[in-house]
């Protein structure tokens, strides 16, 4: 237990040692005080995923942003579009890993679509799944596209999400999102 102080800031570092292999599995912290009810858990918000696998996999430590830096894709209408782009860099082993982009299964009313891009932004292949061989210690980058497809998104960042997945052989080796609304 920690005291922390109202406007106060407390960092933690989670050490986890798998025994046996585990299927990546999204991991909700529970954040829980003397003096509230514990702090509802949020995929991609307060989670991790976990994975362990007995042969090193790719693992894909990614960042989104997005044009007005606070980590909102804004619509400006129903139908609008807007973007979110990404730098990805490989702190595992070198594989084939492949990029999508979904909202959790949530069902918003957007269409997306993923492109590989340069450092500078320049589109290299666009796509719904991406596959490319990634070494270890290389960054890759992606934009993602998003377009409303006529129905207002409520702002509501903690649930209105849309998350870029890196995955290899089935399991899920890195993930980043940013929240989405139409102004």
């Amino acid at each position: 237990p920690v005291d922390i102080p109202a406007g106060g800031a407390q960092s933690f570092v989670f050490g986890i040692t798998p025994t046996s292999p585990l299927s990546s599995t999204e991991i909700g912290l529970v954040f829980a005080c003397a003096n509230s009810n514990p702090a509802p858990s949020f995929t991609g918000l307060n989670t991790l995923i976990l994975t362990a696998s007995p042969t090193p996999p790719p693992d894909l430590v990614a960042i989104g942003a997005t044009p007005s830096n606070d980590g909102v894709v804004r619509l400006n209408g129903p139908t609008a579009t807007g973007f979110f782009a990404t730098a990805a860099v490989n702190i595992g082993s070198g594989g084939t890993v492949t990029a999508s982009a979904d909202d959790g299964g949530i069902g918003l009313p957007v269409t997306m679509q993923l492109c590989e891009t340069e450092n500078s932004g320049k589109q290299i292949t666009c796509g719904n799944n991406l596959s490319r061989s990634v070494a270890a210690d290389q960054t890759v980058y992606y934009t993602v596209f998003v377009t409303g497809t006529g129905q207002p998104i409520s702002f509501d960042p903690a649930n209105n999400r849309l998350f870029l997945r890196f995955s290899a052989n089935g399991q899920t080796v890195g993930a980043t999102n940013v929240a989405v609304t139409t102004d």
